[in-house]
């Protein structure tokens, strides 16, 4: 996964997230078991905005770590 996607997908969970958060005023006058159905689709929806979050660090810091080896290539090259 490159970081746009990673990025794209943390907007997209982030958009979902909000439609489901049981704090929501669209949800009011629902019934109580799709009350329990939203809520857990927030909770799954924001472990996965968790993971994808720290997917992308992670990426950011490989990113940082290569860019670095590549710097001290160049210069044992010169």
């Amino acid at each position: 996964m490159s970081l746009e996607e990673a990025m794209f997908l943390i907007g997209a969970l982030r958009l979902e997230l909000k439609k489901f958060n049981p704090s929501n005023p669209l949800l009011h006058g629902t019934t109580q078991d799709q009350l329990m159905v939203a809520n857990s689709r927030f909770e799954q929806l924001r472990d996965q905005e968790h993971q994808l979050g720290k997917a992308l660090r992670d990426m950011y810091i490989e990113k940082d770590l290569l860019g670095m080896d590549l710097e001290v290539m160049n210069e044992e090259l010169k």
